[in-house]
């Protein structure tokens, strides 16, 4: 196999090796540069749909390559490649051996060379046939070549249409916030400065001490920030230690410079940095060094700390530069670009340069050129094949009486067989031009081509950088943007972090005090009903009490989780700070109404108090005893709890209780003042035992807590390393079968490329034979019209040729009837005038029967006259009818129809029989009224002349038989279709009259040809006034005049000539010198054989026999 890359400006096809098709394409290219010497950096290599082969990518993965869909190849170049030229020198020197050949004198040796001749055309024919189809189907891949360039401007159009458009939207947003922009850089100085009077809170210091990287992520791809601080990188590398001079000079010295303007209390703090601070920084790096230093102060500003890394200089440096950027991205060089980009796209797609108006008309005729071509080709076959046939029967006859005419044939065969050749030639030289010229039209629209996109793509490049420009100004924008909501956002970031803090201390107290409280009286009931139901249990009372074991599940007895640690320290303080530094950002540091939240946590405290004073002092009246144990448990619930409103379950009225016993415990009421310090040393005493009994359960129940702890660890460790060994093989596995999978996958995309290759190149030969079908049933149909056309005009010819045979039959036969009888009249008459036997009554007798003949015979030849046009009508019907289908059909339908034609032959010949019978019937009773009239004696020369007419009958019947006989044997013959021919070649011979009629009925006579040998009839026409040989067939036979005389016949008043005439074989003119051409001669037929025959000239193109004497 091989891979095809077809040059386009040229039409050339490039075959390469298919090594080269598992390489790059850029390989591709330096190997097209080595072999055929066209720069690699001027070739463009795209496929049918239009995509261009980049350089880094395999050939091998684009569907093109193969001869019927080649890669397309371009060169960028403003020169074109010169077509090979053709020479006519070939043509020069067979026209030479032509001319040459005529030369030649008649021989064998000239017919050879003739024929070699014919065959070396014959050769070079066909080399002109397949470089012609070369041409067309290499002018149809350039063609096809085109469409793949079109295409590929195509989509390249499409793109940078959508890129523009985004551009477009891009822009558009731009000049809808361009005021609001220009009023942020106008307000960029004051926003500077109000940065500079908002301190960094004490809480926020120890946040402050790392370096500054805020905008690092907007900056880390501007190329402006990306150069200085390259910049600012090799100053430092240059400068081997930080002095007091380059201190000073950097640009934090020139932020503190600028710090000292607004405030005294900076300019102290500034100055309190000590000398061996300075040379402690000039080891790290600056920024690090100044960041530490800005942090260690207690009264840094917002200004300050972002500018710790060097960023006041290139903040200023931004904000001028999106000044100057907002000045160049105007609305008028907008709309000036846009007009230029939809100039640039309006030219690509301009109709006259995508499309070659013409083209495809210029196709088809090359096509029909090629058909010609090929149709002269197969002329010069035939006429080289006729030749060598011409060759081979000359060298088998030996005869060299048949070379000069031979030859003459060969000179002319040769000349029209030259002019094939530069008919041929010229269409050649035709279609190369054609290419030519569609070379030179697609290298000119190529480099328009070329222009339009290379126009796009400087447009492209111009569009992608105002586009990153454009980003880079919305994203410096987007900082200067920040800058300015900044004192605003860190005012409200430090109250919402204080409402925060506020929030989550409250939050998580009463929480913590609700989970205590509800897990207490949660695990008191579930004690209390195991209690009761370890003693009910198993007891029979059970059956009348179901559900007793149904337990009060959990709920809000678990400590909430902590949130909200990791915001920094800051409290009403720093908000009061703020306020007093900052009094026009004071209404944004108000907090908001936190009362609700708070009233909602501690609402239930007040109330359950009063209600725990209340109870207490009901229950110390009551039961007494009962108040130290349940003040000890309430007192160590109540530590850190509070009472919500919202907890309402069915041990309420417990809880209340115990929260009020707990609550009239540590509130101090109005009474005496020793109940109340007895009271006091009570709770604290049960509350000491309380605490001991606690701290005993906790600690038991901490380690059994741990011991759990250590045992789910333990598991968690198990699982932990059992799931990751899982993953492991798991991952291996996942590995294993994602290579297994690429692999599978890279295959069956493999095998899809080449059966898409495989479908394409099955789908271009299925439309290049339905293609060539398509020709081939053109002209199809044009052989079937022309051999439509040459059968109607065949069987047009035939049928009126069989019409004048048989017009020429029924006159023979009526003159046969006639003749014979004038003759034998004229035999008995000579001996009866000698005798002068005659009588007045005999004279008026034969008159009398002379004029009744005369009657009967017209009567005869009328009804003949209108049996012939019957026949000649219904013939012509039959033919009519059968000119469509005899187109159409088959060799077989030949046979039906000549069997019809048979059968109709037969029926007419019945009818002559018919006819024939009628006639004899009527001849019989002439004769019996002719023997009425006259008496033995003076007619009997009447019985003889009757006698005679029988005789012959009988003779013309038994000839007639024999005719009908042998026309049947060769009508049945499907050969006898083609015996008809159009040319009319002159035979002539020689004839001897037969004396004996006997001997010539046993001999069959040839009516379908007039061969040396063949034994022929002959007859008088009075069309053509000469003695001529019956046949049926086109050819007309005509007897030499010489030979008239062996045959014992004459042309009217003309003497006739001995009877021992010798033989002639010289021609003589045709016309006869006859005065009156209807008078018949008498004799007017004999029977003889033809010896010999020769062409002669004629009024027309006919054939003149020569009839020499056979045995008489």
């Amino acid at each position: 196999m091989m891979l095809y890359v077809f040059h386009v400006d040229v039409g050339r096809m490039l075959s390469f090796d298919m090594n080269v098709a598992l390489q790059s394409v850029e390989n591709l290219k330096e190997t097209i540069q080595k072999l055929h010497g066209i720069p690699a950096v001027k070739i463009v290599l795209l496929e049918s749909g239009g995509e261009m082969l980049t350089h880094s990518t395999q050939v091998s993965c684009y569907s093109a390559g193969t001869d019927t869909n080649p890669i397309y190849m371009f060169l960028t170049s403003d020169e074109r490649l010169a077509p090979t030229i053709q020479n006519s020198d070939a043509d020069a020197e067979l026209r030479r051996q032509v001319d040459e050949s005529r030369t030649l004198p008649p021989s064998l040796e000239a017919v050879r060379q003739r024929a070699q001749l014919a065959q070396h055309m014959r050769e070079l024919a066909r080399k002109e046939e397949a470089l012609c189809e070369r041409l067309v189907h290499e002018q149809h891949l350039q063609q096809q070549g085109w469409s793949a360039v079109v295409a590929n401007m195509e989509d390249l159009t499409n793109e940078f249409r959508e890129r523009f458009h985004n551009f477009c939207l891009a822009f558009d947003r731009h000049l809808q916030k361009r005021d609001s922009y220009l009023e942020l850089l106008r307000n960029f100085s004051d926003d500077l400065k109000q940065l500079s009077r908002i301190p960094i809170l004490p809480g926020l210091m120890a946040l402050a001490e790392a370096d500054f990287h805020g905008f690092d992520e907007l900056l880390d791809n501007d190329d402006v920030f990306v150069q200085q601080q390259k910049q600012q990188e090799q100053q430092q590398q240059q400068q081997g230690a930080l002095n007091e001079s380059s201190q000073a000079d950097s640009p934090n010295k020139k932020l503190k410079m600028g710090d000292e303007k607004e405030g005294t209390g900076e300019e102290g703090s500034d100055q309190g940095v000590t000398e061996g601070d300075q040379q402690a920084a000039t080891r790290v790096s600056q920024t690090s060094t100044t960041s530490s230093s800005l942090a260690r102060r207690h009264n840094l500003n917002l200004l300050q700390w972002i500018s710790s890394k060097g960023n006041h200089s290139a903040l200023q440096l931004m904000s001028d530069e999106c000044i100057q950027g907002l000045d160049i991205f105007s609305a008028d060089i907008y709309e000036k670009l846009k007009e230029e980009v939809q100039h640039i796209i309006k030219m690509a797609n301009q109709g006259d340069v995508k499309e070659i108006k013409g083209l495809s008309d210029r196709l088809c005729r090359l096509e029909e050129f090629k058909f010609k071509i090929k149709k002269m080709v197969q002329e010069q076959k035939e006429q080289a094949l006729a030749l060598q046939q011409n060759e081979a029967r000359a060298l088998n006859l030996r005869d060299n009486s048949v070379l000069p005419d031979l030859c003459l044939s060969h000179c002319t065969q040769l000349q029209v067989m030259l002019e094939n050749h530069i008919k041929i030639r010229d269409f050649c030289r035709c279609i190369a031009n054609s290419k030519d010229e569609l070379g030179k039209n697609l290298h000119t629209r190529l480099r328009r081509i070329v222009w339009i996109e290379n126009g796009m793509s400087e447009f492209d490049n111009r569009l992608l950088f105002n586009h990153r420009c454009l980003r880079r100004a919305e994203r410096h924008i987007s900082i200067i943007e920040q800058i300015h909501r900044a004192p605003c956002t860190y005012v409200e970031a430090v109250a919402e972090v204080v409402r925060r803090k506020i929030f989550s201390d409250e939050f998580r107290q009463w929480a913590t005090r609700l989970s205590v409280d509800f897990d207490r009286i949660h695990s008191e009931e579930l004690r209390r009903r195991r209690e009761f139901n370890a003693s009910f249990d198993g007891h029979f009372l059970n059956i009348l009490f179901p559900g007793m074991g149904d337990m009060p599940p959990a709920f809000a007895n678990e400590h909430p989780l902590s949130f909200d640690t990791r915001l920094p320290p800051l409290n009403r303080s720093d908000i009061e700070l703020l306020s007093s530094q900052l009094p026009e950002l004071s209404a944004q540091l108000q907090l908001p109404n936190m009362r609700p939240v708070i009233e909602f946590f501690v609402h239930r405290s007040g109330l359950a108090r009063e209600q725990e004073q209340e109870q207490e002092q009901e229950e110390s009246e009551q039961e007494p005893p009962l108040l130290a144990p349940r003040l000890a448990e309430l007192q160590a619930a109540a530590v850190g709890t509070s009472a919500t409103s919202d907890c309402e379950t069915d041990t309420e009225t417990e809880f209340e209780k115990l929260m009020t016993a707990v609550k009239s415990v540590s509130t101090t009421t109005s009474g005496i003042v020793g109940e109340q310090i007895a009271r006091s040393t009570n709770t604290e005493e049960l509350l000491m035992l309380s605490a001991a009994t606690l701290t005993d359960e906790n600690g038991a129940s901490v380690q059994r807590m741990r011991g759990a702890i250590e045992d789910m660890s333990k598991l968690a460790r198990a699982c932990l390393a059992e799931a990751r060994s899982n993953q492991d093989t798991f991952r291996s596995d996942a590995l294993g079968y994602q290579d297994e999978f690429q692999s599978e996958l890279q295959l069956l995309r493999d095998k899809l490329k080449v059966l898409r290759m495989q479908c394409e190149d099955r789908e271009r030969q299925a439309q290049e034979q339905m293609e060539e079908m398509r020709l081939k049933l053109e002209l199809a149909e044009r052989d079937k019209l022309a051999a439509v056309a040459q059968a109607r005009e065949q069987l047009i010819h035939e049928h009126k040729t069989e019409l004048e045979s048989l017009r020429c039959r029924f006159k023979l036969m009526t003159s046969m009837e006639r003749s014979p009888s004038d003759s034998s009249l004229e035999k008995l008459e000579r001996p009866t005038s000698s005798a002068s036997v005659a009588s007045a009554t005999t004279m008026a007798t034969n008159v009398d029967v002379d004029q009744l003949l005369y009657q009967q015979r017209q009567e005869l030849l009328a009804q003949r006259e209108r049996a012939i046009s019957e026949a000649v009508q219904s013939e012509r019907s039959l033919w009519q009818s059968r000119l469509l289908p005899l187109n159409s059909e088959s060799v077989m339908a030949n046979v039906c129809i000549l069997k019809d034609m048979l059968a109709e032959k037969e029926r007419q010949l019945d009818q002559l029989r018919e006819q024939n019978q009628f006639l004899t019937q009527e001849t019989y009773q002439l004769k019996t009224r002719l023997e009425m009239i006259t008496n033995e004696d003076g007619n009997s020369w009447l019985k003889e002349k009757i006698d005679y007419l029988n005789r012959d009958k009988c003779r013309l019947e038994e000839e007639l038989n024999q005719e009908k006989s042998k026309r049947l044997e060769m009508e049945t013959s499907v050969a006898a279709m083609k015996s008809s021919s159009y040319d009319l070649p002159s035979i002539g011979g020689t004839l001897t009259r037969s004396k004996s009629t006997g001997g010539s009925s046993q001999r069959s006579i040839a009516l379908e040809g007039c061969s040396r040998g063949d034994l022929v009839f002959v007859v008088w026409s009075m069309r053509h006034a000469q003695f001529m040989v019956v046949q049926d067939s086109l050819t007309l036979y005509f007897v030499h005049g010489d030979s008239l005389a062996g045959l014992q016949l004459a042309p009217p008043n003309a003497l006739a000539p001995s009877s021992g005439t010798a033989d002639a074989s010289v021609a003589v003119p045709v016309h006869m010198a006859a005065a009156d051409l209807n008078q018949i001669p008498l004799p007017y037929y004999a029977i003889g054989r033809v010896v010999d025959k020769e062409y002669c000239q004629a009024r027309k193109v006919s054939i003149i026999p020569l009839l020499s004497q056979d045995d008489r």
